[in-house]
């Protein structure tokens, strides 16, 4: 077993069945705690927490680990910054419940006992002010004291234009979409430019006798949903935070099936091809309210020599609309599309009309070194 995989265990086997790996028969648990917030849900604990990723594999809980104490429940994953990295930090995903500062200190606890690996420090993330006040008021830090990344100090909760209010960036007349003029102030200087860039995609579509249909994410669609997912990271210059592999559960596991998750996959119709371009993966976290974790829409796909490529740099924008479209013909009034790691990704969803939720990260570093020793502060 890897560090993790072991640290699991000794959770696992520390806390009586209060603490165990996640799993799909955890849904309905977890859907009975949801607050209209990003991080807590099914799909949320299953990303934030994931063991996928090449610095945090486990196959014991791939899906990261489940606090639950009937009162109480958060998520828990256990990361390394980097593959060469030593220091292993423990991961509390959007603690909930009357008595949540308490169970973190008895995870701390039992951490602390724990010899053959040392936690460097507990981060707890997907917070209110509220609650990063009270775990600044018990001695945690601000992250800017040790960021995840230099870039990204609140990956991808540094910037958080997230929430979307889908009826004040399209209608639907029909089967026709209309794409709304934006009022909200941080929109400002950019009212009409998801209009503008819908358009020049729907022109390509035009000019190309093409389309770009949407079908319903089943498990026959993995391997091509990956594919769209690692087409869309190959294709980033800067690449700050999130790997494919952070996805690749709400890909292979069949949560979608639920009926409070909404899965789709679109594919571009051009030339007698089908050609896999865009995955969308949401899950309901309130009444009317649904988050996406999964909103990819790729560019970097080869097309043939006499396509009309112009407009089709507009496919992010367009499939944006696609699907709050569907989710408002769904009855969907909200979408919250999650924070960004960069200021130019946080900037496209404000063209989007999505407005400013802040959450936040605290910090507390449990071991420290001194002379060449680690102490437990």
């Amino acid at each position: 077993m890897n560090y993790r995989e072991k640290m699991e265990h000794f959770l696992v086997d520390k806390f009586n069945g209060r603490i165990k790996p996640l799993e799909i028969e955890d849904f309905e648990t977890i859907n009975k705690h949801k607050d209209n917030t990003f991080g807590f849900s099914f799909a949320g604990l299953m990303l934030y927490c994931n063991g996928m990723n090449e610095k945090a594999i486990s196959h014991y809980a791939p899906m990261g680990l489940l606090y639950n104490d009937g009162e109480n429940i958060m998520g828990i994953g256990i990361f390394k910054k980097g593959v060469a990295e030593k220091n292993i930090y423990v991961h509390i995903v959007a603690p909930r419940g009357k008595d949540w500062m308490k169970c973190i200190d008895e995870i701390e606890g039992n951490l602390k006992e724990y010899s053959e690996e040392k936690t460097y420090a507990i981060i707890v993330r997907h917070i209110k002010d509220n609650e990063y006040n009270e775990l600044i008021e018990a001695g945690y830090q601000n992250i800017e004291i040790d960021p995840w990344d230099i870039q990204a100090p609140q990956e991808d909760e540094t910037y958080n234009n997230r929430l979307v209010e889908l009826s004040k960036i399209v209608k639907n007349e029909g089967n026709d979409i209309v794409v709304e003029s934006l009022t909200n102030e941080e929109a400002k200087n950019y009212k009409k430019k998801t209009r503008l860039a819908y358009n020049r995609f729907r022109n390509f579509l035009s000019y190309n006798n093409a389309e770009l249909v949407y079908e319903k994410y089943t498990p026959q669609y993995i391997d091509v949903a990956k594919s769209i997912v690692e087409s869309h990271f190959a294709s980033l210059k800067n690449r700050v935070g999130s790997t494919p592999q952070d996805y690749y559960n709400l890909i292979e596991k069949s949560f979608y099936e639920e009926n409070k998750v909404y899965a789709y996959i679109g594919f571009l119709k051009i030339q007698n091809e089908k050609i896999p371009v865009s995955l969308f993966i949401g899950e309901v976290i309130g009444e009317k309210n649904v988050a996406l974790y999964a909103t990819f829409a790729t560019r970097n796909i080869e097309l043939k020599d006499d396509v009309n490529t112009i407009g089709f740099s507009a496919i992010s924008q367009y499939c944006y609309v696609r699907i709050f479209s569907m989710l408002q013909k769904e009855g969907i009034k909200f979408a919250d599309l999650g924070g960004s790691e960069l200021d130019e990704l946080n900037t496209f969803k404000k063209q989007l009309g999505a407005v400013l939720i802040d959450t936040y990260w605290a910090i507390k570093i449990c071991w420290q070194i001194q002379k060449n020793e680690l102490k437990y502060k």
